[in-house]
């Protein structure tokens, strides 16, 4: 009897510790997506703006568009 209980126990320790796993995956890859949008959106909006200037003759043209 005693070594069900310290097996249950042992097994529901184990399901706590994997689900704060997986909330904590979820979290930093939650964050790593967000990150990723802004970075490529500042990205959009910088080679837009280059170009716009380099069309007023302010900045060089992009290389390789």
């Amino acid at each position: 009897m005693k070594m069900d209980a310290q097996s249950f126990g042992i097994a529901a320790g184990l399901v706590v510790v994997g689900l704060f796993g997986l909330v904590i995956v979820w979290k930093v890859t939650k964050s790593l997506f967000t990150l990723a949008f802004w970075v490529a959106a500042a990205l959009v909006i910088a080679v837009a703006a280059w170009w716009l200037l380099a069309k007023q003759g302010i900045l060089p043209p992009l290389p390789g568009i």
